[in-house]
């Protein structure tokens, strides 16, 4: 009788035991799918954003078909190098943060992955340079004067977007200390 009632309780604990596994991997499938959602509309809207960029300078520079063309092949060239090195640089940045927060952080593996961060920004400056060289030895020299002036107003506005940016940190920073 003390076999039945032992078979019985292992039964039952092995059953409940069960049960939270399958939630387990229940809660695990539907994080993956909507990490994969997700993943998806980022890319969608990377390509609406690389659809815009093609779209403005076709206008702008009112390039012929196969200027076009070969600005497409070099966008897509350029938004694939330009994902995949800010994808790098993002794991850096998170390794680094990690070692920085370690109880007894390594100065010379900080120093590293500093360096391999700068790297990887150098990376998709050149990424951003070569692009932008590969369509203007499409252009005409009409066309070359109006990209050096987009390009010119793209830098200006970058420098104000960075300049408001420290202002508004600045200003939650010193709000935080209030």
């Amino acid at each position: 009788m003390k076999n039945n009632m032992n078979y019985f309780k292992n039964t039952t604990s092995t059953n409940w035991l069960i049960i939270i596994l399958i939630l387990i991997n229940l809660g695990l499938l539907t994080f993956l799918i909507i990490q994969y959602n997700s993943n998806k509309e980022i890319l969608k809207s990377q390509e609406i954003r690389q659809q815009h960029v093609a779209k403005f300078m076709h206008n702008q520079l009112n390039l012929s078909t196969e200027q076009q063309n070969l600005f497409k092949e070099s966008g897509h060239s350029y938004f694939e190098a330009m994902r995949n090195i800010s994808k790098d640089a993002k794991n850096t940045k998170k390794e680094l943060y990690k070692e920085i927060f370690k109880k007894e952080p390594n100065p010379e593996k900080i120093e590293a992955l500093i360096e391999l961060l700068g790297k990887k920004h150098s990376e998709l400056e050149k990424a951003q340079f070569e692009h932008f060289y590969e369509l203007k030895k499409v252009c005409n020299p009409e066309q070359e004067e109006q990209l050096e002036e987009i390009m010119n107003e793209m830098i200006e506005m970058m420098e104000n977007r960075h300049h408001q940016g420290q202002m508004h940190r600045g200003q939650r920073k010193f709000r935080n200390h209030n």
